[in-house]
């Protein structure tokens, strides 16, 4: 388009874009704008503010790896996601059972909430999660059903399930490992979500524990090393696995730097038993070699037979469908929930959302003091004694000049962390003219510009919206009030 400003951020031209979820293989045009697939077409004729010749390349939904391990600096296996994730396309990866109950809140406000890709985590039955190498359950005392519920319930869009890291050596031998071994199950139905298990010589037959899952379910590590596995003799899978399959059951690569057997996973495919998903288990023992990112990973299994649209199919939508977030990620449909990330990562967390739903779960203490502002001095305080969610405040002041009043309301409360946030809310403010005079300060009115240029950047850049028409809507109203600041700075001769 010349003479005319592109409608575009970003178009893609010529990639054979894949997108299993849709059913679509084929060489076509993409255009992004704010992050999100705007268009899809054999040729997009506006060219965008950038344009790329992908001539050659392959075009797919951001890559989802169901097994990860990020909690950096407060476990032994965590790496940074976004170092991995943004390099080869990852643009959510679920961490498997490195926070327990003890820990989650530090996950989410120093994983979680800084990164740039879509970080998502399963609670261990451990309460100490994943902080060292060796055995979380060998000490009963660290299961904590209760506590991993509690996570899950709290923080529903960050904690999608549980997790187990079942094998004897980690949870016991047993009845310890039996016990252990159904508290991660009752976790997963206490919290309406699902089970992640690890598999590594599980202290219950192989058999026994696979009829224990429930549909939804996911086995990580399929094709492992070592005993008690879903292989019987000459690496057949064993008829427990095809049964799990058929119930619902989904079985998970999770490559790991010990739990990927070749020739397991080729005898595995040579008899039709797929992974149903992609992961890498990324950890710090694994990231420099054999493992690396997705890519490499989805690498292999290209090699060992399976189809490329299998490959991606297991590496999106089927990896959003397993953890039923298919209505939103793994696809470049637009109709199918605009995954924000599939092309260039964004900061895009949804803490806002937790707080919400915390502050309207747990009562906190209602007592707040209330004041009003007359401009920017304090003129009333109505006290403490407030006792509801609503209160009214009467109180009485004389106007002698043109300004503006507001209630504000204070208090208090412990959200993500330890140290107590203050929160504030306040009214819309009333302006009130005396002697015809309007009220106006050219620098209050360039710090509310400030302001809203702030608040439009976080709304276009961080804030997540499942419905994109409501941000649309939001930034116009800010863009409105922005207009109207300088409309009204220009009636006032203000320079700006």
């Amino acid at each position: 388009m010349s003479g005319e400003e592109s409608k575009y951020d970003l178009v893609l031209k010529g990639g054979r874009v894949i997108d299993p979820a849709s059913g679509l293989d084929a060489i076509k045009d993409v255009a992004i704008t704010n992050g999100v697939v705007a268009d899809i077409a054999d040729e997009i004729e506006d060219h965008g503010t950038e344009t790329l010749d992908v001539s050659g390349l392959i075009v797919a939904p951001g890559l989802i790896d169901l097994h990860v391990h990020v909690y950096v600096g407060s476990t032994y296996w965590g790496v940074r996601p976004d170092d991995t994730g943004r390099k080869s396309g990852t643009t959510t990866m679920l961490d498997a059972g490195s926070a327990g109950s003890h820990s989650y809140r530090g996950f989410l406000e120093f994983i979680v909430a800084p990164s740039k890709i879509r970080v998502l985590g399963l609670i261990n039955l451990s309460s100490i999660g994943l902080v060292g190498r060796h055995g979380e359950l060998l000490a009963p005392e660290n299961a904590d059903v209760d506590g991993a519920v509690e996570a899950i319930r709290e923080f529903p869009d960050v904690f999608i399930g549980a997790k187990i890291r079942n094998g004897a050596h980690l949870i016991g031998e047993g009845d310890q490992g039996r016990r252990h071994s159904e508290m991660a199950i009752e976790i997963a139905e206490r919290s309406g979500t699902f089970l992640m298990t690890h598999i590594s010589n599980p202290p219950i037959p192989m058999s026994e524990w696979l009829g224990m899952l429930r549909p939804g379910d996911i086995v990580t590590h399929s094709f492992t090393t070592g005993e008690n596995n879903i292989f019987g003799g000459e690496n057949r899978v064993i008829p427990a696995a095809w049964e799990a399959r058929e119930r619902g059951v989904v079985f998970d690569l999770g490559h790991g730097a010990g739990s990927f057997e070749l020739a397991r996973a080729r005898a595995a495919l040579d008899q039709g038993f797929h992974p149903d998903t992609i992961s890498t288990d990324l950890h710090v023992r694994n990231i420099n070699g054999p493992v690396y990112d997705m890519p490499t990973t989805m690498g292999k299994m290209l090699d060992l037979g399976m189809t490329l649209n299998d490959v991606i199919r297991g590496s999106t939508s089927e990896a959003a469908r397993a953890i039923g977030m298919d209505d939103s990620i793994g696809s470049l449909d637009r109709q199918r929930g605009r995954h924000r990330r599939t092309c260039r990562g964004r900061k895009a967390r949804q803490i806002r959302r937790f707080l919400r739903e915390r502050m309207d779960r747990k009562s906190y203490d209602p007592r707040r003091t209330y004041d009003s502002g007359g401009g920017s001095a304090l003129t009333a305080d109505a006290g403490t004694d407030a006792t509801g969610r609503k209160a009214s405040l009467n109180f009485r002041h004389e106007i002698n000049e043109s300004c503006w009043l507001a209630a504000r309301c204070y208090g208090e409360i412990n959200l993500l962390h330890v140290w107590v946030n203050k929160v504030a809310a306040h009214t819309s403010p009333v302006y009130v003219n005396v002697g015809g005079k309007q009220v106006f300060s050219p620098s209050d009115a360039t710090y509310m510009l400030t302001l809203i240029d702030g608040g439009i950047t976080y709304l276009n850049e961080i804030a997540t919206y499942r419905d994109l028409s409501k941000r649309d809507k939001h930034v116009q109203i800010l863009e409105s009030g922005k207009q109207a600041i300088h409309q009204r700075m220009h009636d006032h001769g203000v320079t700006h």
